[in-house]
């Protein structure tokens, strides 16, 4: 039997009434609200494609493998530490986990599996033929690995990168004024092997947003939306179709290219030997996409994982216990939920009817809570119900291609997959009013009266009511990773892991305090912030008038962080009784500890779980109930 997770349910409950925390995942909010606990499913955020292997990560840090597994790479290694996003490279996989720290397993013949030192964290990683890079979140890129075209070399003079793609025997990488470099194998076009011209990049190339590198081939997303690609054709890979609408998204294989339009949609090029470009007739909407040597693997935004092409390897074949992304916002008094098949639940404060979930709303792709109004992406468009006394339920008719929604108090904002925001509500302090010249957001962020916007380069712009100064960015800000709003102050998240407030200070909710690792998320409620660290600790600062800010309480071990207006919410990782070894894990070491008691008598013993001063059958039955209670 597999291990089951140690995190098997999720609960809610009120710090201040004393409740007793269950066993397993719980969700904890403290602080004033009006909500109630509802069972949330365990999510995954991200595929990616290898040579003939899979990677899938969870939102809970989980990473599952299929396919190939010759050396040894789609047996992932117990970490200890969740996982943030892993890439699958031939006959190897990297890992980058939360810590912003690096793991690699399978083939090492190169020393792909051998990450170098380098900055104290890093953001993105990238696994091609034998080589690997990895960003920094000093935005600078590491290589390591096989070499032997110039593809990983110990250093680069690059600067300010956002973007990294590995190929076959090519690197490339887009920087935050959206040049793209390249290099490797094809810094030559001609008739020798491996020299197909994909790393000359076209002269003339207008600004991109991201870059993905094939076998011998690259491409590019503009920032327009527009798609190119240059390097080998002998099978079409680079011949983009007429046409093609807007991408949010594309993907390289070996002799195949993808790209992901803002409808979701799928369009697929090149080789089709083994039906890699063969979009499955009736597939939903997808998130992201990539391209393997020669399979397709999509993220449906309804959570689903779908592979076509070549399966020689079983590296099509999905886990059927696969689990799907899960979202969670929470507004004013209420709180609303994205579930695993993209369905939409909400719960909490409805006064203004903004728990009644419209009907025929599913599949949705993300979701938003506002002060007394939801919203949530349908098909790339937002549906929003609640209080709409300002119009903050009215979006523009003709906005679409969204790919993420946030929510003030009486207005929306939306982020569209061509990296720019529209706005729509109460715009009485300016909060709806997007500046003209703002361009390339990478995230948005909505306070009570007043817009955060991250630029991809790392920026950060607001605009809207500045009576407290939360939209006077600091100067000299390094580069933001995410940012959040609260009623009169911003917060932003620095690439580093470092933290950084602006605004009313009041309630000292822009004075952050010292933190023992890395930061990983920040939120924000009315007049309190709050911060998540790696090391799953949670710190909170500023108003704590009806406990949302609590001192001395120990909310640790984190992996999820939420604010509303006066209440924070937690999601906390606590050990079944059932994991007797500690490990995270309820399995067939468990087991044999428990049976190594079995008839004991006495006070003490691990294995009598039920504590009725025996070892028997009972315990049995929990641990087993334990063991399935995941669905792993």
């Amino acid at each position: 039997m597999p291990a089951a997770s140690a995190a098997a349910w999720v609960v809610a409950y009120m710090l201040a009434s004393g409740s007793a925390a269950a066993a397993g995942g719980d969700l904890v909010s403290v602080g004033y609200h009006r909500f109630q606990g509802s069972d949330l499913a365990v999510p995954h955020r991200s595929i990616d494609a290898g040579d003939g292997h899979t990677v899938a990560v969870g939102l809970d840090g989980g990473l599952r493998a299929w396919g190939l597994n010759v050396s040894g790479e789609s047996a992932p290694p117990v970490f200890g530490i969740p996982v943030k996003s892993a890439a699958a490279g031939t006959y190897f996989t990297v890992a980058l986990l939360d810590d912003g720290s690096l793991r690699s397993w399978g083939d090492n013949r190169f020393g792909q599996c051998t990450p170098p030192g380098g900055p104290a964290s890093f953001i993105a990683v990238s696994a091609g033929n034998g080589h690997a890079m990895a960003l920094g979140a000093d935005l600078q890129v590491r290589c390591w690995g096989r070499n032997d075209h110039g593809q990983a070399p110990s250093t680069l003079p690059m600067q300010g990168i956002i973007g990294i793609s590995a190929g076959a025997f090519h690197s490339a990488a887009v920087d935050a004024n959206g040049a793209v470099f390249a290099w490797g194998a094809g810094e030559v076009a001609s008739a020798d092997w491996a020299q197909y011209g994909q790393s000359i990049v076209p002269a003339g190339l207008a600004p991109a947003a991201q870059v993905d590198c094939g076998g011998f081939h690259t491409l590019a997303r503009l920032r327009s939306g527009g798609v190119r690609a240059w390097g080998w054709n002998s099978f079409g890979q680079c011949t983009v179709p007429a046409g093609l609408p807007a991408a949010a998204q594309v993907a390289a294989g070996g002799i195949h290219s993808a790209a992901l339009l803002a409808s979701g949609e799928i369009i697929c090029w090149g080789s089709s030997d083994v039906g890699q470009c063969a979009v499955p007739a009736g597939l939903g909407p997808c998130k992201a996409v990539s391209c393997g040597e020669k399979h397709t693997v999509a993220l449906l935004r309804t959570g689903e994982a779908r592979c076509w092409g070549g399966n020689g390897t079983m590296q099509c074949n999905v886990p059927g216990d696969l689990g799907a992304p899960l979202q969670m916002a929470v507004g004013g008094g209420h709180a609303v939920v994205l579930g695993a098949r993209g369905e939409v639940s909400a719960w909490g404060d409805n006064a203004s009817a903004q728990c009644v979930v419209p009907t025929g709303l599913s599949p949705a792709s993300a979701v938003a809570a506002g002060g007394s109004h939801s919203v949530a992406v349908v098909s790339g468009r937002p549906r929003c119900w609640g209080r709409n006394d300002f119009l903050q339920c009215a979006p523009p008719t003709w906005l679409d291609g969204v790919l993420a929604v946030a929510a003030g108090e009486t207005h929306t904002m939306a982020l569209r997959s061509d990296a720019t925001v529209v706005c729509w509500g109460n715009d009485e302090s300016g909060q709806c009013s997007v500046p003209g010249d703002l361009s390339a957001i990478g995230s948005i962020a909505a306070g009570a009266d007043h817009s955060v916007a991250r630029c991809i380069d790392g920026a950060v712009r607001c605009w809207g009511s500045d009576e407290s100064g939360q939209c006077d960015v600091p100067a000299g800000l390094p580069s933001i990773a995410a940012v959040a709003a609260g009623a009169g102050h911003t917060v932003a998240l620095t690439a580093a892991g470092g933290v950084r407030c602006w605004g009313d200070d009041s309630f000292g909710q822009s004075s952050p305090p010292a933190f023992g690792s890395p930061v990983q998320r920040v939120v924000a409620g009315a007049f309190h912030t709050a911060a998540l660290a790696a090391d799953g600790t949670v710190r909170t600062w500023g108003r704590s008038a009806y406990g949302e800010a609590p001192s001395g309480t120990d909310l640790s071990p984190a992996r999820g962080l939420w604010a509303g207006r006066y209440f924070t919410v937690v999601e906390r990782f606590v050990p079944l009784p059932s994991d007797l070894d500690g490990d995270g894990q309820v399995g067939g070491a468990d087991l044999g500890r428990l049976l190594g008691q079995w008839g004991s008598t006495g006070s003490g013993l691990g294995g009598d779980l039920n504590r009725d001063g025996v070892v028997n059958g009972a315990d049995l039955g929990i641990m087993l109930g334990d063991w399935t209670a995941s669905g792993m």
